[in-house]
């Protein structure tokens, strides 16, 4: 099949990748380089890395043209079942959209992601698509048992959110991954956990083995045995667990993460979030009371550990330990080296046989 040298198609064709999934079924078990199958693949597969195209899969033959009836933007790729009138519609991106299963040196914005989820969704609305589509296999335009448009139109997801009523797309951790595809379902559930557990970890390999870990037990528990037109491969399983992992954790200082930490500062003290006041108002006295407890026992251990320097030091100069000497060794007030009058008595001070060891210790 002679591919034109530019437009739409040239396009489209030039986004597959060199080797893609294809099949005359939904079961993309076919893999193929594209110039000998580009004409007999009835459905096809774009890369699973990134989207280049926000694509809508509708039902409802009412759909067919509703962009010449209202003010919408035209699909850049219209493709028609003949047969039941079904149809997917495809809108390209200027500038394409890395996902989390990649490979680890394409750079990779969470906030493109979000958006661009957002936009989908909202023209999934619009166009009263599927909303479980999950880009995994779509019809190839350049089949002949489909009847396709194409306009020479490419957008960037500003111009298209102008169109439609963005709202705020919050991940729901209970909807399944054939609601929301399974590299998604695993993306959001793991990145989610990661946000909890980035504050235990001191090493970036400790932690992302522990996000390699729960992607690999999502995928056991959510995905292994699922039916799907095409498996769910373990380099994809590293490649979301890699970009989770680094994301995280070159941001493992910011603010935004404490909101995941329930217990936060050196007490692990239950940070107050009750949104009644009153009880947000006593959680925070409850949490005061604490502090002010473990700031006097610091300074109590601390007050402790410069009279017991100093009784160490009079012991080892063969010199007598009294409340006097302790005073003048200290700089401490008589009041204050009397409230700790029981450590004084030889049974209760630690034994070192010099003072530079009880330093260094």
């Amino acid at each position: 099949m002679q591919i034109p040298a530019t437009g739409p198609q040239r396009r489209y064709y030039d986004h597959l990748s060199p080797r893609p999934r294809w099949g005359i079924t939904k079961e993309l078990y076919q893999i193929n380089k594209k110039e000998h199958i580009i004409d007999t693949a009835k459905y096809i597969q774009l890369p699973n890395n990134k989207r280049q195209y926000v694509i809508i899969d509708v039902d409802d033959p009412e759909i067919i043209d509703i962009w010449d009836r209202e003010v919408l933007p035209k699909p850049t790729i219209q493709i028609l079942n003949p047969t039941n009138n079904h149809q997917q519609l495809l809108f390209e991106l200027g500038n394409k959209i890395i996902l989390p299963m990649t490979d680890s040196t394409m750079k990779i914005s969470f906030k493109a992601i979000k958006y661009f989820n957002s936009v989908s969704a909202a023209y999934t609305e619009k166009f009263n698509g599927d909303a479980g589509y999950s880009y995994a296999a779509m019809k190839n335009p350049f089949c002949p048992d489909w009847i396709v448009t194409w306009h020479d139109e490419v957008y960037d997801l500003d111009y298209l959110a102008d169109f439609v009523d963005l709202k705020p797309r919050r991940f729901d951790i209970n909807k399944t991954h054939e609601e929301v595809g399974r590299h998604m379902s695993m993306f959001n559930f793991a990145r989610l956990e990661s946000y909890k557990l980035i504050q235990k970890f001191e090493r970036y390999e400790q932690f992302h083995e522990e996000i390699k870990r729960i992607c690999w037990s999502y995928y056991n528990n959510n995905i292994a045995n699922s039916q799907h037109d095409h498996p769910f491969y373990s380099s994809e399983v590293n490649s979301i667990a890699n970009s989770i992992s680094k994301w995280t954790w070159n941001r493992r200082n910011s603010k935004y993460f404490k909101r995941f930490n329930v217990r936060v500062g050196t007490m692990k003290l239950a940070k107050p979030i009750s949104e009644n006041k009153e009880e947000y108002m006593e959680q925070v006295k409850v949490n005061q009371s604490a502090g002010a407890k473990y700031v006097a026992e610091m300074r109590r251990k601390g007050t402790s550990k410069v009279i017991e320097e100093a009784i160490l030091y009079l012991r080892n100069e063969n010199l007598p330990v009294s409340v006097t000497a302790i005073v003048n060794l200290t700089g401490l007030s008589k009041a204050t080296v009397y409230r700790y009058k029981d450590i004084i008595g030889k049974d209760n001070i630690r034994s070192y046989t010099r003072f530079d060891d009880y330093v260094s210790s």
